[in-house]
């Protein structure tokens, strides 16, 4: 039998094909060798990331370290959120007070502190950074966690299905894929406007809501393997009970000034008016006339900011238990750490043999109405300088009492006290603390609560300022006439007139409608302050 030939143009085509994919592919593998030969961070976490990326757990977050460890012979790697990160004072968190007692405390051991926090992360994306911490011989790993589980939950449910499946995950183990995607965010958000990075560190628009309950049982689950995992390293684990402070308004009403935030949850006229005026009472030291009028409310009407106002009234009135029962119904309710999730850690600890360090009994002890006391909190959770410096003793006095330091450490000093230039920080490194936490105050503005923490912003701002003003500048929104007027407020402090001259003079040539100014009904201590240093009478909304 004859062979029957094909005419050669038919082979034509798949030849063709079968030659580009072999060019496309020889293309795609010079370039991925490219791209890890040239960018040795591609696998490294980029704010130009999208922030799913972070739950893939693909991702380098931190440099790697030399292993073994050349120089000091005890790493502690301080694992957590913002609170780690030290929010809101960069280079002063409590790692960074935990290596200056150590240093200062003569042990024989040379340690190193790293602070490995990440802000908004909670043990989901932390289970992985444990994992890589772990490659670089830790002696103990800190564990702060607990106040970010249902935030970090709502977010990660919030992540499109595609961007969890296989695919994605095998996409940004590509070095060349990785690098191609990120010029692709890069340029959009340029070409968007973005100031800053919206990748990584970004938050979609919505969030799947979620109640604290929801998030106890993985967290458990979690904490457990992180425990075990780092025992089995040979390492120390230590988890750390995080505190709340319940004595400034819930955090997802930002309820000082209530009448803005209780109309946008849709409350009745009703609610509005009762509520207004029971918080009216408080503030003019009526707490009995206050507790009446919230008790005229409904229970179901009762939200966490009537709790919150009730335990207040409670306290002034030295009603300490019950205002601590109506406290602790108004942060049930919130998504910062809850009670049930602090008694999860304690029980943790104890089960899998972890080192316990529980701020929130050790700071309620301190208070007459246990409690933890406001001045070692910055804002809801976050700590204070104060409460920085007083976590990191914490911890080293509960490595201590477990023989795993010496007697020395930390040194013995009489009060508590705190001062950044403690750290002996560079000059650039201590204006930017400075700044940050400023711009941080201008966040809450001078709301019920505040006051110690506005006292001292405000002349944080003008140290910095004086240490280094373009680094302390750069961090400030000085567009925001209130930031000037805390500026003037503290170089009037200072003695310096012709400084808090200049202020006031921005103030008044600022735009109109762009700014809250002081009210004739603001009768705060910061208002007053205002009035009588700055010669102030009213400025107009």
């Amino acid at each position: 039998m004859k062979r029957s030939h094909r005419p050669r143009g038919e082979n034509a085509p798949v030849r063709r094909a079968l030659i580009g994919l072999l060019l496309g592919s020889c293309i795609l593998a010079v370039g991925e060798f490219a791209c890890r030969s040239f960018n040795k961070t591609w696998d490294q976490l980029s704010p130009n990331d999208p922030y799913w990326v972070t739950f893939l757990g693909e991702r380098r977050v931190f440099p790697r370290l030399l292993n073994p460890p050349n120089g000091p012979s005890r790493r502690i790697f301080c694992i957590g959120g913002s609170v780690t990160a030290g929010f809101p004072y960069p280079f002063a968190g409590y790692p960074e007070w935990m290596s200056k007692e150590l240093e200062n405390c003569g042990s024989p051991d040379r340690f190193q502190v790293l602070n490995r926090g990440m802000g908004s992360w909670g043990s989901r994306r932390e289970e992985s950074l444990v994992r890589q911490v772990l490659d670089e011989s830790p002696w103990a790993v800190v564990l702060y966690m607990g106040h970010n589980e249902v935030g970090e939950e709502m977010l990660y449910r919030s992540v499109p299905a595609w961007a969890r499946s296989p695919i994605a995950r095998w996409a940004w183990r590509s070095a060349g894929l990785t690098t191609l995607a990120r010029v692709v965010i890069r340029e959009k958000e340029r070409l968007s406007g973005a100031k800053e990075p919206q990748g990584a560190w970004g938050w979609p628009k919505f969030l799947i809501p979620l109640a604290p309950q929801e998030v106890e049982s993985d967290f458990e689950a979690r904490l457990r393997r992180i425990v075990k995992t780092i025992a089995r390293s040979g390492a120390i684990p230590i988890i750390c009970v995080s505190p709340s402070n319940l004595l400034l308004p819930p955090i997802r009403s930002n309820d000082a000034d209530m009448s803005s935030a209780v109309s946008v949850r849709g409350a009745s006229a009703e609610w509005i008016r009762t509520y207004a005026s029971a918080l009216d009472l408080w503030r003019r030291r009526r707490p009995e006339s206050a507790l009446a009028q919230l008790r005229t409310l409904p229970e179901a009407a009762r939200t966490d900011s009537v709790h919150w106002l009730m335990g207040m009234s409670l306290l002034e009135l030295k009603q300490f238990e019950r205002a601590r029962t109506e406290l602790r119904l108004s942060a049930s309710k919130s998504w910062i750490a809850s009670d049930r999730l602090r008694e999860i850690q304690r029980r943790v600890a104890r089960e899998e043999g972890a080192v316990l360090v529980d701020l929130e009994k050790l700071w309620s002890n301190r208070s007459p109405a246990k409690l933890p006391e406001a001045k070692y909190f910055s804002d809801s959770h976050h700590l204070s300088l104060l409460g920085y410096r007083s976590a990191a003793r914490a911890i080293l006095q509960a490595l201590r009492e477990s023989k795993r330091l010496p007697a020395q450490c930390p040194k013995p000093e009489r009060g508590e006290r705190a001062d950044i230039a403690d750290l002996g920080l560079p000059k650039k490194h201590e204006a930017a603390a400075w700044g940050l936490m400023a711009n941080e105050y201008s966040f809450y503005g001078d709301q019920t609560g505040y006051a110690d923490f506005h006292r001292q912003a405000v002349e944080w701002m003008a140290r910095g300022l004086r240490l280094d003003p373009p680094g302390c500048l750069s961090r400030l929104r000085l567009d925001h006439p209130a930031i000037m007027l805390d500026l003037a407020l503290a170089y009037t402090r200072l003695g310096d007139s012709a400084s808090s001259r200049m202020w006031i003079d921005r103030v008044r040539a600022s735009p109109k409608g762009t700014w809250v100014g002081i009210r004739k009904s603001d009768q705060s201590s910061w208002a007053q302050e205002a009035r009588t240093a700055l010669g102030i009478r009213n400025f107009v909304e």
